[in-house]
């Protein structure tokens, strides 16, 4: 999984669920967990990495990897985020000179 691409990265997610439901063994599961936390974090589906991450520490409150794992993936979202409204304040700042450019030509 580390260097797929995100096709295989959910056909991943997908195994890995398919073997969560069937396993009965709760170390299997918490590796299954873990993983399914990786993929989601590698596919930028931050929530639901998130979300699995939290399942696995309500069970082992003192794991690292996942402790490690869930500090990752906020620091993700904080730096997706301000990457994201950077390129949405760009955008506005792009519609907002046009329009003053398309205004002040109306005016000739």
């Amino acid at each position: 999984m580390i260097k797929s691409n995100n096709r295989n990265v959910r056909k991943g997610i997908k195994l890995l669920e398919d073997l969560l439901r069937k396993e009965v063994e709760d170390i299997s599961k918490r590796d299954y967990v873990y993983y399914l936390a990786i993929a989601h974090t590698r596919l930028k589906e931050y929530d639901r990495a998130l979300a699995y991450v939290d399942i696995l520490l309500s069970a082992e409150s003192n794991n690292r990897q996942a402790l490690d794992l869930k500090d990752l993936i906020q620091h993700r979202m904080k730096k997706d985020g301000i990457i994201g409204m950077a390129i949405l304040g760009g955008g506005i700042a792009v519609i907002g000179g046009l329009a003053i450019a398309a205004f002040a030509a109306s005016k000739r």
